[in-house]
């Protein structure tokens, strides 16, 4: 029982936070960053501090937009109070609309001061405003959610799960393309239809066909941090198939007089690189149904079938290539782990080619030197056998007996470095001398 009770009064010293912290604080869902005139434009989406239920009942909106623009985004963000009683809060922020000029020119700024935010959450989604008015997304009304970043983070999620145009991309992973030397920037994108002007009010949900609204786009291919364009609908997907980020989609091929809608899942992609012949070989496996036949064949048929699958198969790779190959040519890259894979391949055929110009070096400025005093010397140690074989039969330099034994010794002089003498300072120390001592002198 005593436990129970230090427990119960335990309990409010470890709750960090009240009603008063609270209520000021600005809970902040969305962010949309744009650059114009050496200023950050930003909107930020609050959330309501009144009730759900009684914004709906009050008919008030759900949510609140903030408009700032600064020099820098500290003042961007800090100036809002300005306007408002709440500080921004951005430990609920789940996206954040980046402008083309932010991309282009200003992402080195954006992710230096969202990275060092202590309350910035890693997994914040990161998407692209593709039109200038884009921007304005997330302070539309919308039907189906109450806030507009819900809207757009959910249809973004969505999309990846059952039609895989583009896939999500967090601020962790964008700060890891960006910092990656083998890596580029893709990220997908959203474009803002109809009057955004009337689209943030209430207006835009009273009827069922809202007058603005915000629809997820294709994937954006970016070079050296500059957005060289967006991808197509089916080049997006293939991309996704490519790089083992999409879950399902559709694809639609042409078969006889009609089409068939393909649908495949359960996708899995296996990399491997052919250093010798530079290529990069990409292995699918997974599952597909058939969705759609608009064609005349006997689906009930197993070789028809049959048939089916293998023009699936053939039309599957060529689209692959045709994209690959697109993207490489038209934008001068490759795609995501397939940039760092050849690149890494370059690198390693660079340092081949190097370590093979080093070791013809060393074998032509080494070795072979030594090989060649190797025959120097033992040339060398031939003449000098000789010369000794010579020099022991060698016996006088003059006239002798047959009889008599001579013996002559030579000699040779080289010349040669003397070592230096260390002169070392010593001192001397006079001490006297006795007369018994030089006696004793006398007998050494």
């Amino acid at each position: 029982m005593k436990k129970i009770k230090y427990l119960i009064i335990l309990l409010p010293l470890l709750t960090g936070c009240n009603y008063r912290e609270l209520n000021k604080l600005g809970i902040t869902t969305a962010v949309s960053i744009d650059y114009q005139n050496n200023n950050y434009n930003i909107i930020a989406e609050v959330v309501n501090p009144i009730k759900q239920q009684d914004a709906s009942s009050a008919n008030n909106s759900p949510f609140i937009t903030f408009k700032n623009s600064a020099p820098s985004l500290q003042e961007a963000f800090r100036n809002i109070v300005l306007e408002s009683p709440r500080q921004l809060y951005a430990a609920h922020l789940e996206i954040i609309v980046l402008s083309e000029e932010i991309v282009n020119n200003h992402l080195k700024e954006f992710l230096e001061y969202f990275t060092r935010d202590p309350e910035t959450r890693t997994e914040i989604k990161i998407i692209i405003a593709k039109t200038d008015k884009s921007i304005k997304g997330i302070s539309l009304q919308t039907l189906l959610t109450n806030f507009s970043s819900s809207n757009i983070l959910e249809s973004l999620e969505l999309q990846s799960q059952v039609l895989g145009l583009t896939y999500e991309v967090t601020i962790n992973e964008l700060l890891n393309m960006y910092i990656d030397p083998y890596l580029e920037v893709t990220l997908p994108s959203m474009t803002l239809y109809g009057n955004e002007e009337i689209g943030d009010e209430k207006e835009n949900i009273t009827t069922s066909s809202p007058k603005a609204t915000v629809k997820i786009g294709t994937t954006a291919i970016t070079k050296d941090n500059k957005i060289l364009g967006y991808l197509s609908i089916e080049e997006s997907k293939i991309q996704n198939i490519i790089n083992g980020n999409i879950k399902e989609t559709i694809l639609k091929y042409p078969y006889k007089n009609g089409y068939v809608v393909f649908e495949p899942n359960q996708i899995k992609t296996k990399k491997e690189v052919d250093i010798k012949n530079n290529k990069i070989k990409i292995e699918l496996s997974g599952y597909s149904k058939t969705k759609e036949v608009q064609t005349n064949i006997d689906i009930k048929n197993k070789k028809e079938v049959e048939k089916l699958n293998q023009h699936f198969n053939k039309e599957l790779e060529k689209e692959i290539i045709n994209t690959f190959n697109n993207i490489k040519e038209n934008y001068n890259i490759l795609m995501s782990k397939e940039n760092e894979l050849y690149n890494g391949v370059t690198a390693l055929n660079d340092g081949s080619r190097m370590l093979k110009e080093g070791i013809e070096k060393y074998n032509n400025e080494g070795i072979a030197v030594l090989y060649n005093y190797s025959k120097q010397v033992e040339s060398m140690e031939s003449k000098l056998k000789s010369l000794v074989k010579l020099g022991e039969e060698y016996q006088t330099f003059t006239m002798k007996e047959d009889s008599v034994k001579g013996n002559t010794k030579f000699i040779l002089i080289v010349d040669g470095e003397k070592a230096k003498e260390e002169v070392k300072n010593t001192k001397t120390k006079d001490s006297k001398v006795t007369f018994w001592t030089k006696v004793k002198d006398l007998f050494k």
